[in-house]
């Protein structure tokens, strides 16, 4: 009876295929397709980088600075500072980019500025607010 039990579940084991690994070839092809995607929004001038710090802009600071970064929203309107026009010429001149990142990673109050303005160090690691900032430098006033 022992015997026959083993050979049932070995039985049953081996006819059902289950597979210990997954298959590298889906993984394989999403990183294809992810690739792809990549190297055709380049060909059509989009920047990959770029395309997520707007994203995640839009997804992060759109209700006090707005879809086109010049803060003029109903929540900027009713703050005391006003949040910054970052399209503002002069603004994105007088700024490095580790001075805007410090803003988004540690908030306002870190660099002086108004404590309205949060800090996403929490939420947003480094390497994402490098390409927010590279966004935000695209706003630029022309």
């Amino acid at each position: 009876m022992k015997y026959s039990l083993f050979i049932s579940l070995f039985a049953f084991t081996v006819g059902c295929e289950y597979p210990v690994n997954p298959p590298k070839a889906d993984y394989n092809r999403v990183m294809s397709a992810l690739k792809e995607a990549e190297t055709a929004a380049q060909a059509q001038g989009g920047d990959p980088d770029l395309m997520e710090g707007e994203k995640l802009f839009k997804s992060t600071c759109t209700s006090c600075h707005g879809d086109d970064g010049k803060a003029m929203t109903a929540a900027a309107a009713a703050m005391n500072p006003k949040p910054k026009n970052l399209t503002s010429a002069d603004w994105q001149t007088a700024k490095t980019d580790a001075e805007i990142a410090k803003v988004i990673l540690e908030g306002g109050a870190s660099v002086g500025l108004s404590a309205t303005m949060p800090a996403w160090g929490a939420i947003i690691d480094e390497t994402k607010v490098v390409k927010v900032v590279k966004y935000i430098r695209s706003l630029k006033e022309k």
